[in-house]
């Protein structure tokens, strides 16, 4: 009997509860969605029980670096309301959910420090350009050295495309303080190029600074002709973009040679538009020589950890004229030929005409403006003759990127007493002494 009394107290609670519970209001309802800045919406007539998977708006005004995330149930962005799940019983006011589209990107001074402590935390907008935004802080000062570039926290350099996708640390590296230099031996190029994307490459290098390159088994040598002079990307109109630009332009100061020491040289062009003498530098001889051909003779790690030359070159975007014998002077154009087809952008370019010396006759107009190697000397040939391999007696005449303007298949060269005189493109060939960006 004590078993008994004890069973039977359970099944009537247990009875109880099955019968018994809240039942689930009817009728209809409504969402009404709030956003600052704008009236507020709403979703009427909402059937008891249904799922709302239609008419849900999207704000049309929203913060500053913010991206919209969803529709809460609070202010504060923190519990998003899962139309796909949430069955209906009742009213609802919603509030715009809100995330910051805003990354940390923390500087970390190493051994130095800045002005504020050892880090530095910057906040910079989502899908921003990295090196652009950390060339805004004062560099960190270590006693006995000088800030040189960034790195990520692995050690890996920052490029110049790098955009900000997640809070990051870069750390701050340094070399030893010394006065702008004119010799690059003691630096490799992993070194040159990070200086070039994060750095101050003026702070570090005199225009005119050499370092030796062995093509061929040859000695050649390559001169810094400007800072910031050249851009990854130009506009069609307006000023290029500050985030395209390429800190530093090298030239080589001698023609390209074989194994054997002798130039190594090729014709301009060897195909041209008889109509209207129409002919490209893009689409030229030369340009494909230079970048497969002499690019390929260039020293390679095939480590872009551990770069040499090869691996550090960007492709830049020149202006390039277009020889049109029925115009006075020349179009131009940055990625597409006159014929509409357009080029992949040189890692190898020749210098133009106005990049090294005053317009004269017969010259493309607005191929370029002159680099800062090139305004030192008043006199045009004494400029250009201070390549080395001319001014050691060593010379040989070498091509430049301008056609002849108005005139039949002609394109310009340095000849080896520094003056500038035009050729046929097709007829003769000429040595290469190519310029290059990190």
């Amino acid at each position: 009997m004590k078993k008994l009394a004890f069973v039977m107290p359970l099944m009537a609670i247990s009875l109880l509860a099955s019968c018994g519970g809240t039942p689930q209001p009817s009728g209809t309802f409504t969402i009404t969605f709030k956003n600052e800045g704008e009236e507020d919406k709403k979703i009427e007539n909402i059937e008891a029980g249904s799922i709302v998977t239609e008419g849900i708006p999207t704000p049309t005004k929203q913060p500053e670096d913010a991206e919209f995330i969803g529709w809460c149930t609070d202010t504060e962005s923190k519990n998003v309301f899962d139309f796909s799940k949430i069955k209906i019983y009742q009213d609802y006011t919603l509030y715009s959910g809100w995330k910051t589209s805003t990354y940390t990107v923390t500087l970390d001074a190493g051994e130095g420090t800045y002005i504020t402590g050892q880090k530095y935390n910057l906040y910079v907008k989502k899908e921003s350009n990295l090196s652009k935004n950390i060339k805004t802080i004062a560099p960190p000062y270590l006693s006995g050295k000088t800030f040189a570039y960034y790195t990520y926290s692995d050690g890996t350099a920052i490029d110049y495309d790098d955009v900000v996708t997640s809070d990051i640390t870069l750390e701050a590296n340094y070399l030893p303080t010394t006065a702008p230099t004119d010799d690059l031996t003691k630096f490799d190029w992993k070194t040159i190029r990070n200086i070039a994307v994060t750095g101050n490459p003026s702070q570090w290098f005199k225009i005119g600074a050499t370092k030796k390159v062995k093509i061929n088994e040859k000695d050649h040598i390559v001169k810094i002709i400007d800072f910031n002079h050249d851009y990854s990307e130009l506009p069609d109109e307006g000023n290029p973009d500050p985030n395209k630009v390429l800190g530093i332009t090298f030239e080589f100061a001698n023609v390209i040679t074989d194994s054997n020491g002798n130039a190594v040289t090729t014709i301009w062009d060897g195909e041209y538009e008889v109509s209207g003498n129409n002919y490209d530098y893009r689409k030229s001889v030369l340009n494909t020589f230079l970048n497969n051909d002499v690019l390929n003779m260039l020293p390679s790690s095939g480590d872009l950890d551990n770069p040499d030359l090869k691996e550090v070159i960007k492709p830049v975007d020149k202006k390039v004229g277009v020889n049109e014998s029925e115009t006075e002077g020349s179009q131009y154009y940055t990625a597409i030929s006159y014929d509409g087809e357009t080029y992949p952008y040189p890692y190898l370019f020749l210098l133009a005409y106005d990049e090294m010396a005053n317009n004269g006759s017969w010259v493309t107009e607005g191929e370029g403006t002159k680099y800062q190697y090139y305004e030192e000397y008043p006199n045009q040939a004494d400029r250009i003759k201070r390549k080395v391999g001319i001014e050691s007696g060593n010379g040989e005449g070498y091509w430049i990127r301008s056609p002849r303007a108005n005139g039949s298949y002609g394109a310009w060269i340095v000849g080896i007493d520094g003056r500038l005189r035009h050729y046929s493109v097709y007829s003769f060939a000429f040595a290469v002494a190519p310029a290059f960006c990190i």
